[in-house]
């Protein structure tokens, strides 16, 4: 997994990083050259741009530049919560508790990330983009839940269209090459809810699977994992 010093939190910075990676390379690490341009520390309406020069975004990305190096990402994200279900559940609470990862080639990354902003952009042309450009259309969100909703209990018309934004979703993932793994968590009514282990444990799980994937693809891997709660870093 990948470790690297976080210098500072502005401004350009270089620095060296080691990755475990397995299979054929001396030790299982490479070196990567890492190019911080901008930091999601920046004062709100910095004027952030991406690597090369251009038109501020708008907002605050991170752009690294990856040198030399054939990467693979494993980006986590989580879907549900982490409080345990009442007995009888409420109506706000959630019973599934859903943490994946999702393996994608760097070099994918750009042409990917573009087919999915036009695809979002095409199906929810209501949603409130903050301006015209094309990355903008990131901010919006759509609601996993809204989708869920509309194919199952939606009219013909909203179920003909949650389904095909996700058949179209599937289709742009496998066109990548792009791997999902996911832990599942189905929550007991009235039983005890450990988010610390159920976090750590899944984590940990994705993890291993992706070094798995690593060595078997003899490739170098970095993770970015999305945590809602900061607290389950404390571990």
């Amino acid at each position: 997994m990948p470790h690297a010093d976080p210098g500072p939190p502005l401004g350009h910075a270089r620095r060296d990083a080691s990755l475990g990676t397995g299979g054929g390379r001396a030790g299982g690490l490479t070196a990567l050259d890492l190019q911080v341009d901008c930091s999601h520390t920046a004062l709100r309406n910095t004027d952030c741009r991406p690597c090369g020069g251009g038109r501020p975004y708008g907002h605050h990305p991170v752009a690294i530049a990856f040198r030399g190096v054939s990467l693979h990402v494993c980006f986590i994200d989580e879907a549900g919560d982490l409080g345990a279900l009442s007995n009888p559940p409420l109506p706000d609470e959630q019973p599934v508790l859903v943490i994946g990862g999702l393996f994608v080639d760097a070099a994918s990354l750009p042409a990917l990330t573009g087919h999915f902003l036009d695809l979002k952009h095409r199906y929810f042309p209501g949603l409130r983009y903050p301006s015209l450009r094309s990355l903008d259309r990131i901010l919006p969100e759509i609601k996993g839940s809204d989708i869920r909703r509309n194919a199952i209990r939606g009219s013909a018309r909203q179920q003909h269209h949650a389904i095909g934004f996700l058949d179209r979703i599937v289709g742009l993932l496998r066109h990548n090459d792009v791997r999902l793994v996911a832990r599942v968590w189905v929550k007991g009514i009235g039983s005890p809810f450990d988010p610390t282990s159920v976090y750590t444990s899944s984590i940990q799980g994705i993890c291993a699977y992706f070094e798995h994937y690593l060595t078997r693809t003899d490739e170098t891997g970095l993770c970015i994992a999305y945590v809602a709660d900061v607290t389950m870093l404390r571990t």
